[in-house]
């Protein structure tokens, strides 16, 4: 079926034979119909799968999702590692502090970073800040490199927390971590010693964590990766064709034998709407019966065809004002 049929069909699941030009229960009218009822079998289903690339930056914890996704994630890989889906309560209880833990009384709250050294041969030494920025919440790290006595700022302007300090060397003298704007000290780092704080575990991630609309990682990233996850995508819109007879849009991906839901799905709007004056409601249960049958059957469908239906993501989604229950 093409999308005239599905169109055509849906009108004679409504009794609904006239097709205004503009307006209620115009083609551009029924075609909105038709993609709404797309959308939600998409996201019900997960019909269209796709590898879609994720990039992990370096000590930062938190992605975000793919904007294309609209169905949980089946599986995610790391080249041809496969990483495991975890939620955030196991990975409280199996790995107490697998996000950054602040370590430090004060902190800069909305503010720049300082380094400095109190001996002047320490200018070579490279430090790394980690911690997140104001307002989002967002995992972030800078490197500076140390000028003796001379205070370093940061580029990074908007610093919320701080929860670890790294040296790639040890310095001659005793560093101090201070907020930019009052000159506070964060915290100090003793001649001799390389780091301060809450040390982060950073290694190829093996654990993923879902937390709409970002995925977090551990251990944090050491470097940059991209990961491959598969999930559903949003397919794309039918577009308003200038007749039914126009309508020759096939809908991507949907096998045949099941693009009947997607006039289902319209006619249940349609009816909804009041288009027709007697029995509105009951046709309108009738096709919603219809609709959420093919939804099961197209889930069932995949099953046998071996789709991983790992930690799904179910969307709460109605088709109208009205939710559907099945």
């Amino acid at each position: 079926m093409n999308l005239g049929d599905i169109i055509q069909f849906a009108m004679d699941r409504t009794n609904e034979q006239s097709n205004r030009s503009t307006g209620s229960y115009s083609l551009a009218w029924w075609t909105r119909q038709v993609n709404r009822a797309k959308d939600v079998l998409a996201q019900e289903t997960g019909y269209i799968t796709k590898r879609h690339a994720v990039s992990l930056t370096a000590s930062t914890q938190i992605s975000t999702l793919p904007s294309t996704l609209c169905w949980g994630i089946t599986s995610a890989y790391l080249g041809t590692r496969r990483l495991e889906s975890r939620t955030e309560s196991e990975m409280d209880e199996d790995f107490p502090g697998w996000r950054y833990q602040s370590s430090f009384p004060n902190q800069p709250a909305n503010d720049g970073i300082e380094v400095i050294s109190d001996n002047v041969a320490d200018t070579t030494q490279k430090c790394t800040i980690y911690g997140t920025t104001y307002g989002t919440g967002a995992y972030a790290s800078e490197e500076v490199t140390m000028n003796g006595t001379t205070q370093v700022a940061t580029t990074k302007t908007d610093w919320d927390e701080i929860h670890y300090i790294s040296l790639d060397a040890a310095c001659t003298g005793t560093v101090t971590v201070r907020e930019a704007s009052a000159g506070a000290t964060i915290t100090t780092i003793a001649a001799g010693d390389t780091t301060s704080g809450t040390a982060i575990s950073t290694a190829a991630p093996l654990y993923y964590v879902v937390r709409n609309p970002n995925i977090e990682w551990y251990p944090i990233p050491d470097a940059n990766y991209t990961v491959w996850i598969v999930g559903g995508e949003l397919p794309t819109d039918f577009s308003t064709p200038a007749s039914i007879a126009a309508a020759t849009d096939t809908p991507t991906g949907l096998p045949g034998a099941f693009h009947y839901i997607l006039g289902e799905g319209a006619a249940t709007l349609a009816c909804y709407g009041d288009l027709s004056k007697d029995n509105a409601e009951v046709r309108a249960s009738v096709s919603g019966q219809a609709f959420w049958k093919g939804v099961d059957a197209l889930n069932a469908y995949l099953a046998n065809i071996a789709r991983d239906r790992v930690d799904t993501v179910r969307v709460d989604t109605s088709l109208s004002t009205q939710h559907y229950n099945r």
